[in-house]
C-alpha cells in the first residue's frame, strides 16, 4: 500500500445503479421504461442516467458522499448492465460516452471520486466476439475468447462456461493473451481518456491472480492513485498481497453487524471475537481500504433486514462510520429505502422527500461530518474498551486524537463504566451534545437505552 490511495482512507463511497436513481434526460429513455418508483422486476427500465446523477451531485455533496461507485454503465441489453455488449461504449440509455465524460468532470470539479464497474470474467451473449463465433463457428478467430466445450454454439443448455451458468453470461478465456491484451486496454482507456479514479472488479476469483497482477500492472502505471476494489464475500487475503487490488468489499462485516444490531442473535463479547477475527485477517494498512457495508445491489435492504425498524439500522451506520475502512452508502438507505432480494432491492430512488427518514438521513449527514473532522476515525488505532452483555465499546486513536463509540445492541437500558482512554474531564457525544464528566477514578458512566449509542470525543473539541 502507498501513500497514493490517502484518498481512500478519507472516502465515504456512494453506490448507484444508474437506471434506479434518477431521470435526468428523459430523451435517452428507453422504448420500455415504467413510471418512476413502480416495483421493479428482472427486466424493468425506469429511465436512470448519468445526466441524473450529475443534477444530483449537490445532495450527493451535502451528505457528505466524497466518492461514487456506478454499476455497469457499459452498453448491454439489461437493466444492471452485467451483460457488456460493449466495453468502449456508454450505454445510449445513460447518455452515451459524453455523458460520461460530463459527470466526471462534474464529479471532480465537486472535490469527488468515481470508480466503475469492471465486468472482465464473462461478457453478454451479444459480445461481438461471442456473436461472431455463433454465426461463423470454427471459422470464428474468436473460438479461443471463450470456454466452448463443442461447436457449433448451443445456447440452451449452453455447451460452454458462463458466469453462474447463465447461458446469456459466456465466461471469457482471461488466460488468451488476446483477451488480457483486450481487457487491459479497457482498463487503461477509461483511466486515460475519461479519468475515472479506478474500478470495482466483479467475480474476481473466477479469474487467475495472475491475470489481476497484469491488470494491476496496467492500471498503477498509468493511475498510481487509482483504487482496485475486488468484489468478496469472504476472506480474500490472497488478493491483498500488494499486487493485485487494493480493498475489497468488506461483506463478512455487514454479516457480523446484523447478527449483533439487527438479529440481536450473538452478545458483545462473541461480536468483539469475531471482530477480531475479520480484523486479524489483513494486516492495518489493508484494513483501512476495505469497502465496509452494510448494503449493496446485492443484498436485501439494510432497513428490511431489519424488520422495517430504523433504530438498527442507524446504530449500523454507527459502527460502519466509526469502525476501519472507507464506509459506502447503498444509495436510499440514507433515507430509509426498503426493499427485499434482487430485483427488489434495486427500487428506484425516492426523490419526494415526504418518502424519506429524515432521522436517518441527519445522522447519517453527522457521521459522515464526525468522520471527516477525526483522523483518528480514518486511520486510528481501534481498541476494545468493554463487553458488557450486548453493550460494546471500543476506541480510535491517531497521536492527540481519540474517539470512544458505545453501541448498545440490546433489549434493555445498560448502565456501565468504562476507563477513559485519555486524562480528560469530560467527553461530549458528537451526536447530541450530551455531556459525560471523567469521574475522580478515571471512569466515565453511560446509560445507553436500547439500540442506543454514543460518539465521545473530548468535551472540548467538536
Amino acid at each position: 500500500m502507498t501513500q497514493h490511495l490517502e484518498w481512500v482512507r478519507d472516502a465515504v463511497f456512494y453506490q448507484i445503479m444508474p437506471d434506479r436513481f434518477c431521470n435526468g434526460d428523459p430523451s435517452n429513455d428507453p422504448p420500455n421504461v415504467q413510471p418512476w418508483g413502480d416495483s421493479p422486476t428482472s427486466t424493468s427500465f425506469f429511465g436512470g442516467d448519468l445526466a441524473g446523477i450529475k443534477e444530483r451531485l449537490p445532495y450527493l455533496k451535502s451528505l457528505g458522499v466524497t466518492a461514487l461507485y456506478l454499476t455497469p454503465i457499459f452498453a448491454a441489453p439489461s437493466n444492471h448492465k452485467y451483460d457488456t455488449a460493449d466495453y468502449y461504449q456508454v450505454d445510449r440509455c445513460f447518455g452515451g460516452n459524453e455523458a460520461l465524460r460530463s459527470l466526471v468532470d462534474a464529479v471532480h470539479e465537486h472535490g469527488m471520486r468515481i470508480i466503475l464497474d469492471g465486468v472482465f470474467n464473462h461478457t453478454g451473449d451479444s459480445f461481438w466476439a461471442f456473436q461472431d463465433v455463433l454465426h461463423r463457428g470454427e471459422a470464428s478467430p474468436y473460438c479461443q475468447w471463450y470456454h466452448f466445450e463443442s461447436l457449433p454454439v448451443r445456447v440452451q443448455p449452453p455447451n460452454y462456461r458462463a458466469c453462474g451458468g447463465v447461458s446469456y453470461l459466456p465466461r471469457l478465456n482471461t488466460e488468451n493473451p488476446a483477451v488480457r491484451d483486450y481487457l487491459y486496454g479497457v482498463a487503461s482507456y477509461w483511466i486515460e481518456e475519461y479519468h475515472i479514479d479506478g474500478w470495482r472488479l466483479d467475480v474476481p476469483w473466477e479469474v487467475s491472480h495472475d491475470f489481476w497482477r497484469g491488470f494491476r500492472k496496467v492500471v498503477k502505471q498509468i493511475r498510481p492513485d487509482a483504487f482496485l476494489v475486488g468484489e468478496a464475500w469472504g476472506n480474500a487475503s490472497p488478493w491483498l498481497e500488494g499486487d493485485q487490488f487494493d480493498g475489497v468489499t468488506h461483506y463478512p462485516l455487514r454479516e457480523l453487524l446484523i447478527r449483533f444490531l439487527v438479529q440481536q442473535a450473538i452478545d458483545a463479547s462473541t461480536f468483539d471475537r469475531e471482530l477480531k477475527a475479520l480484523r486479524g485477517a489483513y494486516p492495518a494498512e489493508v484494513r483501512q481500504t476495505l469497502l465496509t457495508l452494510v448494503g449493496s445491489h446485492d443484498t436485501p435492504r439494510i432497513r428490511t433486514v431489519a424488520g422495517g425498524r430504523v433504530d438498527p439500522v442507524k446504530a449500523a451506520y454507527v459502527f460502519l462510520f466509526t469502525f476501519e475502512g472507507a464506509p459506502m452508502i447503498y444509495y436510499g438507505d440514507e433515507v430509509g429505502l426498503e426493499g427485499g432480494q434482487d430485483p427488489d432491492c434495486r427500487r428506484c430512488m425516492p426523490w419526494d422527500e415526504s418518502q424519506w427518514n429524515h432521522d436517518l438521513l441527519s445522522l447519517v449527514k453527522k457521521l459522515c461530518r464526525i468522520r471527516s473532522n477525526h483522523p483518528a476515525l480514518r486511520r486510528g488505532d481501534f481498541r476494545t474498551l468493554c463487553c458488557q452483555e450486548r453493550t460494546y465499546v471500543f476506541s480510535r486513536t491517531l497521536q492527540d486524537d481519540t474517539v470512544i463509540v458505545a453501541i448498545n445492541a440490546g433489549f434493555q437500558k445498560e448502565s456501565l463504566r468504562i476507563v477513559s482512554p485519555r486524562k480528560v474531564s469530560a467527553w461530549r457525544d458528537a451526536l447530541s451534545d450530551s455531556i459525560f464528566p471523567t469521574g475522580d477514578s478515571g471512569t466515565v458512566a453511560l446509560d445507553l437505552d436500547p439500540l442506543g449509542f454514543v460518539v465521545l470525543t473530548p468535551a472540548s473539541l467538536r
